[in-house]
Protein backbone atom coordinates (compact mmCIF):
# COMPACT_ATOMS: atom_id res chain seq x y z
CA UNK A 1 0.00 0.00 0.00
CA UNK A 2 1.19 3.47 -0.86
CA UNK A 3 2.40 5.69 2.00
CA UNK A 4 0.49 8.94 2.28
CA UNK A 5 1.74 12.24 3.62
CA UNK A 6 0.21 13.46 6.88
CA UNK A 7 -2.96 15.53 6.89
CA UNK A 8 -2.81 19.25 7.35
CA UNK A 9 -3.36 22.56 5.66
CA UNK A 10 0.28 23.58 6.17
CA UNK A 11 1.66 20.68 4.13
CA UNK A 12 -0.78 21.46 1.32
CA UNK A 13 -0.29 25.24 1.48
CA UNK A 14 -4.06 25.67 1.44
CA UNK A 15 -5.74 28.06 3.80
CA UNK A 16 -8.32 25.70 5.28
CA UNK A 17 -8.35 24.22 8.79
CA UNK A 18 -9.04 20.64 7.67
CA UNK A 19 -7.52 20.30 4.20
CA UNK A 20 -6.93 16.69 3.15
CA UNK A 21 -4.07 15.34 1.00
CA UNK A 22 -4.85 15.05 -2.70
CA UNK A 23 -3.27 11.58 -2.88
CA UNK A 24 -5.62 10.17 -0.24
CA UNK A 25 -8.66 11.80 -1.80
CA UNK A 26 -7.80 10.47 -5.26
CA UNK A 27 -7.22 6.99 -3.87
CA UNK A 28 -10.59 6.90 -2.12
CA UNK A 29 -12.43 8.25 -5.16
CA UNK A 30 -10.73 5.71 -7.42
CA UNK A 31 -11.74 2.70 -5.30
CA UNK A 32 -15.32 3.78 -4.59
CA UNK A 33 -16.40 5.30 -7.94
CA UNK A 34 -16.14 4.68 -11.65
CA UNK A 35 -15.06 7.13 -14.34
CA UNK A 36 -17.96 9.38 -15.35
CA UNK A 37 -19.87 8.96 -12.08
CA UNK A 38 -21.12 11.94 -10.08
CA UNK A 39 -19.80 12.77 -6.60
CA UNK A 40 -21.37 15.16 -4.12
CA UNK A 41 -19.24 16.82 -1.45
CA UNK A 42 -21.65 18.63 0.92
CA UNK A 43 -18.72 20.10 2.90
CA UNK A 44 -16.50 21.18 -0.02
CA UNK A 45 -14.06 23.38 1.86
CA UNK A 46 -11.12 24.20 -0.39
CA UNK A 47 -12.27 21.79 -3.10
CA UNK A 48 -9.83 18.88 -2.82
CA UNK A 49 -12.56 16.34 -3.61
CA UNK A 50 -13.68 18.29 -6.69
CA UNK A 51 -10.13 18.63 -8.03
CA UNK A 52 -9.42 14.94 -7.41
CA UNK A 53 -12.68 13.94 -9.11
CA UNK A 54 -11.84 16.08 -12.12
CA UNK A 55 -8.37 14.54 -12.41
CA UNK A 56 -9.91 11.06 -12.32
CA UNK A 57 -12.64 11.75 -14.89
CA UNK A 58 -15.52 11.97 -12.43
CA UNK A 59 -18.15 14.70 -12.20
CA UNK A 60 -18.58 16.49 -8.90
CA UNK A 61 -20.85 18.89 -7.06
CA UNK A 62 -19.53 20.81 -4.09
CA UNK A 63 -21.50 22.65 -1.42
CA UNK A 64 -19.84 25.19 0.89
CA UNK A 65 -21.28 27.90 3.12
CA UNK A 66 -18.12 30.03 3.37
CA UNK A 67 -17.69 32.18 0.26
CA UNK A 68 -13.92 32.46 0.75
CA UNK A 69 -13.54 28.68 0.45
CA UNK A 70 -15.76 28.63 -2.64
CA UNK A 71 -13.34 31.10 -4.23
CA UNK A 72 -10.37 28.92 -3.26
CA UNK A 73 -12.06 25.85 -4.76
CA UNK A 74 -12.82 27.70 -8.02
CA UNK A 75 -9.21 28.87 -8.27
CA UNK A 76 -7.95 25.31 -7.66
CA UNK A 77 -10.27 23.89 -10.32
CA UNK A 78 -9.17 26.57 -12.79
CA UNK A 79 -5.52 25.85 -12.00
CA UNK A 80 -5.99 22.10 -12.44
CA UNK A 81 -7.53 22.72 -15.88
CA UNK A 82 -4.65 24.99 -16.93
CA UNK A 83 -2.13 22.42 -15.71
CA UNK A 84 -3.90 19.64 -17.63
CA UNK A 85 -3.92 21.67 -20.85
CA UNK A 86 -0.26 22.58 -20.42
CA UNK A 87 0.72 18.92 -19.96
CA UNK A 88 -1.29 17.93 -23.04
CA UNK A 89 0.50 20.36 -25.32
CA UNK A 90 3.96 20.54 -23.75
CA UNK A 91 5.13 17.53 -25.76
CA UNK A 92 4.09 19.07 -29.08
CA UNK A 93 6.60 21.92 -29.12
Amino acid sequence: MQKLAPFGANRLKIEHPSAKPMELTQYLISIFTLEGQLLCDPFMGSGTTLVAAKKLGRKAIGIELEEKYCKVAIARLDHSEETRRHKQFSGLF
